[in-house]
């Protein structure tokens, strides 16, 4: 775009009228900032509310049907016959903005279940344990692993397993409670934050996870498998800081529930 001193239009090549769905001829005369939207505007335009130069800034179009397209703006100046202008330059970066957004989501987000993975519900144990610790309420972990699962994938093929875990998810999703952080870290292993709770109620949740996997076979790849799971109860008091005891204190639990014969629910106090 070539803009006027004033931040208008005064020309522009046919790869702006089809980014931003204009006919030939319509944006001449529009101001720039019409074109973005109103916290873009505000970036690019200095305290007198001119437009000044700038290089790569990441900001957020809007089409002419209000559609928001991530740019990046690139603006310069010129001056021609003792006039000012402006030369902008915006590239439409949706697809890059996609791909990064891919990519976050396989750092922080298991690819089989759609679950956060190790590293991303480590994040939030810490920030439900701080919670905690400002309300003066409890937060409860529940580990679950699901059992005889090498079985299973021995048996059925690896699909199945894989079908099984996700029925797995699904079947937790439907009995636990909207607040509640559900995470895969690894293989069947699961993990289950329930902030704003008692033992005996995070207990009570547990139970309710594994009466859901027992109530019915799982039907995972045309294949009818039974499931049961373990799940070990810890929970945090207020005064708690330490995210990897409290962790451990449920896998101690889950311990002890697989070693008293799995299908249960065995609870550790922190």
């Amino acid at each position: 775009l070539t803009l006027d001193e004033q931040g208008l239009i005064a020309r522009n090549n046919t790869a702006a009228e089809k980014m931003f769905g204009f006919e030939p001829g319509m944006m001449a005369g529009m101001p720039l900032v019409q074109i973005l939207t109103p916290d873009s505007a505000k970036r690019c335009l200095g305290s007198d509310g001119l437009l000044y130069p700038v290089s790569d800034l990441s900001l957020e179009a809007q089409n002419k049907d209000g559609e928001t397209i991530p740019i990046l703006l690139s603006v310069s100046t010129f001056k021609y016959e003792n006039d000012h202008y402006f030369t902008a330059i915006i590239r439409d970066i949706s697809e890059r903005v996609m791909f990064e957004k891919r990519l976050a989501r396989l750092a922080y987000y298991d690819s089989l279940t759609g679950l956060p993975n190790r590293r991303l519900f480590h994040d939030r144990l810490g920030h439900a344990i701080e919670r905690a610790r400002r309300s003066g309420k409890l937060v409860g972990i529940l580990f679950l692993d699901l059992d005889h699962f090498k079985d299973i994938n021995d048996v059925h093929g690896h699909a199945a397993g894989d079908c099984a875990l996700r029925e797995f998810v699904q079947r937790t999703r439907s009995v636990i409670r909207a607040y509640d952080v559900f995470g895969h870290i690894g293989g069947e292993e699961f993990l289950l934050i329930a902030p704003d709770t008692t033992t005996e109620t995070a207990a009570a949740l547990a139970e309710r996870v594994l009466d859901a996997l027992r109530s019915e076979p799982c039907t995972a790849c045309s294949r009818t498998i039974r499931m049961t799971a373990s799940a070990g109860v810890a929970g945090a008091t207020p005064s708690d800081e330490d995210a990897e005891a409290l962790l451990g204190c449920a896998d101690h639990a889950l311990y002890e529930a697989k070693r008293l014969g799995r299908d249960q629910v065995h609870v550790t106090e922190k």
